[in-house]
């Protein structure tokens, strides 16, 4: 009875499970997984909007149903300056990429194995002259601050932002202002941040 209720109370996302249909490759278990009917094995190789995208835990699909199914940016064709500050791995770069093919798109990550993932997506899909990647955090100031040392998906970690905080500091990484951005990149305009 339990799994048939668990079954019955997503019946409202039918919409955009047949949304997803359209775009995502293996449809079924991405799906499956994301409703949390079933489990995908990770590491998985999917495509969407034409996108080879490698997927290593249950958050990376979450993400990407996020973007690619749910459609929860909007990016404009017209959009020529596109800063994804906090790029993970590039899901959403990539999917702006699609969206504005003429834009520059600066994904900025500051952990280690998500930007190498976010570096290997951009060259998996042929994407290095629209999408440049940067290894830094966005941050009030520039210099080094700590990654929280927090058991958490990679796409939910955090800057500390004083030595006050009671998390334990991770990995050091390197900060930059949005104004340096701006100035280093020659930045006229950003159309989407």
């Amino acid at each position: 009875m339990y799994s048939l209720r668990k079954y019955l109370g997503r019946a409202h996302r039918m919409p955009e499970v047949w949304a997803a249909a359209k775009v995502l490759h293996p449809y079924v278990p991405l799906t499956m997984e994301y409703l949390g009917v079933g489990q995908l094995r990770y590491p998985m190789d999917v495509q969407s909007d034409g996108l080879r995208i490698h997927l290593e835990e249950l958050e990376d699909t979450k993400i990407l149903w996020q973007i690619f199914v749910r459609h929860c940016y909007s990016v404009l064709p017209t959009d020529n300056v596109i800063v994804d500050a906090g790029g993970n791995i590039g899901l959403f770069a990539m999917y702006a990429a699609t969206k504005a093919p003429q834009a520059r798109i600066f994904s900025i990550e500051p952990m280690p194995g998500p930007f190498g993932r976010l570096q290997a997506h951009i060259k998996a899909n042929g994407m290095e002259q629209q999408i440049t990647p940067l290894n830094f955090a966005i941050a009030g100031d520039s210099g080094e601050r700590y990654i929280a040392d927090e058991q958490v998906p990679s796409a939910q970690v955090r800057l500390l932002s004083d030595n006050k905080e009671s998390a334990r500091p991770g990995i050091r990484v390197r900060c930059e202002t949005l104004t340096s951005l701006v100035a280093k990149e020659h930045l006229g305009a950003i159309d989407l941040l």
